[in-house]
């Protein structure tokens, strides 16, 4: 097995723990990784100090916490001097009580994640292990570079623009415009650098001292709304506004998020989130709004983002159109009429009933009259009927007007036949 794989390395005073762990381990991940055991502080150490002498990478450094020799946090830090890319996992036992000692480490960052022991191979080991490698591997590897920045290092458009990229999570090389490569990058689309910052993305598609606008454009993201109308606008792509945006994309409302630059938040520029549900070894700020952001896309939310929103109108007066044939020279519309798309929704319903009461509508008669529809438009995408095994009608229906900013019944029928 070539000496320069990356090295999993587990450490335990239990051999019979040891030995399971690097069987299980090389079970997965022996195909990319070198699984190595060791027994003793002293041994695991100088084991570690040679791979470090080879420059042989170190992945994980899997230690338990109560070694005879010294304790797992101090051998973790003793260890991460030699492998600072490696990520540090404390193997403590189960143990759900606040006296377990990875509270202390996690929350001192004398660990980066724990494992409990005895695991379960697909719900514990296998999964949160491929987790940590992802982590690992993305603070190892820049990766693709989607953008080459050029600018001056000091300048505040080029830390701006950098900071945009970096919390958009979009891959980029930054290179000062007094330097060979970045002298180079410039004349290659024939540029002088006397206007910085300037990028240039894979493609060679080049922006000159572009706007935050243009940058996101340029990485797929949506920076118009292409809806007129909709039921929920969020101003904000912090963590509250994307879980808003999910709960209501999900409910099937129509759904618009305006963010001024980009999903996340003051939470999106965190490391390492603890705190939040459902993420027991943390998350960053940046993938935990990213998921959150795509989640949100996938239920059909439309995402805007250098959108900064500069008002919120209140509408004091509504006045559509009287339906044909209910107008009359008496009808007055109400001084203020609250509107949603329930209550659109629902007017319509309420108009059609009343078409289907004739001229003299009688209250008896409403329930009867809602029953009998049946495949009727409401304007949903697909017909509503009304039956009582269908649940979907009231054994009591009221009509309501607006008193003093409420809705409230209507008790004066007579007075409301027209």
């Amino acid at each position: 097995m070539p000496r320069s794989q990356p090295v999993l390395f587990a450490i335990d005073d239990d051999v019979g723990v040891v030995a399971a762990l690097q069987d299980d381990l090389t079970r997965r991940f022996g195909g990319d990784f070198r699984v190595i055991g060791e027994s003793s502080a002293a041994a695991g150490l100088a084991t570690l100090r040679g791979l470090a002498d080879e420059r042989v990478p170190v992945a994980l450094l899997i230690v338990d916490h109560d070694m005879a020799e010294m304790p797992g946090v101090d051998f973790l830090a003793r260890a991460h001097d030699m492998h600072p890319l490696a990520k540090r996992v404390l193997l403590v036992e189960r143990d759900y009580s606040v006296r377990s000692p990875v509270i202390q480490a996690m929350t001192l960052g004398q660990a980066d994640y724990y494992i409990s022991k005895p695991w379960m191979l697909e719900q514990d080991l296998y999964r949160i292990v491929s987790g940590f490698l992802a982590g690992w591997a993305k603070d190892r590897q820049a990766g693709f570079a989607l953008f080459h920045v050029i600018g001056r290092v000091q300048d505040r458009g080029t830390y701006e623009l950098r900071e945009l990229l970096t919390r958009f999570g979009v891959p980029f090389e930054f290179r000062a415009a007094y330097d060979r490569r970045g002298r180079k990058l410039l004349a290659s689309r024939g540029l002088d650098g006397s206007r910085l910052p300037v990028v240039i993305r894979h493609d060679d598609y080049t922006m000159v001292q572009p706007t935050p606008a243009q940058v996101i454009s340029a990485t797929g993201g949506t920076t118009c709304s292409d809806v007129d109308a909709c039921d929920l606008v969020i101003v904000g792509a912090g963590p509250a506004g994307l879980a808003a945006a999910v709960y209501a994309a999900s409910e099937g409302l129509r759904t618009v998020v305006l963010e001024e630059t980009v999903s996340g938040g003051q939470a999106g520029n965190s490391p390492m989130i603890r705190n939040y549900p459902g993420f027991p070894q943390g998350v960053s700020g940046h993938e935990l709004t990213r998921q959150a952001c795509e989640q949100a896309w996938m239920f059909g939310a439309h995402m805007v983002f250098a959108q900064p929103t500069v008002g919120l109108e209140k509408k004091e007066k509504y006045n559509p159109a009287t339906p044909a044939g209910l107008a009359d020279a008496d009808y007055k519309p109400l001084q203020h009429s609250f509107v949603s798309l329930e209550g659109f929704l629902n007017a319509k319903l309420l108009v059609e009933v009343l078409k289907r009461m004739g001229a003299n509508p009688v209250r008896a008669k409403i329930a009867e009259t809602v029953a009998g529809i049946d495949g009727f438009e409401l304007g949903m995408g697909r017909p509503i009927s009304f039956a009582a095994q269908r649940n979907q009608g009231s054994d009591a229906i009221y009509y309501t007007t607006v008193e003093n900013g409420r809705f409230v019944p209507i008790r004066d029928w007579k007075g409301w036949s027209k």
